[in-house]
């Protein structure tokens, strides 16, 4: 019974890492643990459990049957559902847990659909819509970027991305395929130098 966590001579420091961010080990498995996409999966009641075993714990109120590897599981999914500065429950689809998947599918998608007008468009809307999620999501509880300032930075991007691609799409059309699948990645790049900038105004 030597990991329930009241029997350890020193309780654990769950504002920190699990592992030792020093070691280029530690933060990988850091990483993998807090973008890992099974925690969207998990169900509300455990997210919920996972919650006040976190706060709880932070309080000084520990179970007396909570063991080690059942409070470090619970902080890493409360790290991934729940926002750092407010405590809200994160939109899935903001989490770093959704980046993974959904990136591999808007990336399928800016590859497969550069070819013809609608298909720019859409891909690039997706992308870009994705992007404000995230954005919004993950703010700073302290933030003051407004609602309206978000909004103008979302139609910059997407106004651009999609420019960008048919522009550059035009340019490349007779030239050899890869440039033409080149023209998705100059595309959102250009989109993130302008919507970086203009969410810090």
């Amino acid at each position: 019974m030597n990991d329930l966590v009241i029997n350890q001579k020193i309780l654990p420091d769950i504002s920190k890492s699990k592992w030792d961010l020093d070691t280029y080990s530690g933060r990988v498995k850091h990483y993998f643990a807090s973008a890992n996409p099974m925690t969207l999966f998990t169900s509300s009641n455990t997210q919920e459990m996972c919650r006040k075993i976190v706060v709880d714990y932070k309080k000084g109120i520990i179970n007396p049957e909570l063991t080690m590897d059942e409070l470090w599981s619970a902080k890493i999914l409360y790290d991934s559902v729940y926002h750092p500065d407010t405590g809200e429950k994160m939109f899935c689809l903001g989490r770093m847990s959704a980046q993974t998947p959904a990136n591999m599918v808007i990336t399928g998608m800016l590859l497969s659909c550069y070819r013809t007008c609608p298909g720019i468009i859409f891909s690039h809307w997706i992308n870009q819509s994705f992007n404000a999620i995230v954005n919004y999501t993950n703010r700073s509880g302290n933030c003051r970027t407004t609602n309206q300032q978000l909004l103008y930075s979302y139609f910059c991007a997407t106004g651009a991305a999609t420019t960008a691609a048919l522009g550059l799409n035009m340019m490349v059309k007779n030239s050899h395929g890869l440039a033409g699948r080149l023209v998705p990645f100059v595309a959102v790049a250009v989109a993130n130098a302008i919507n970086i900038p203009m969410r810090t105004f």
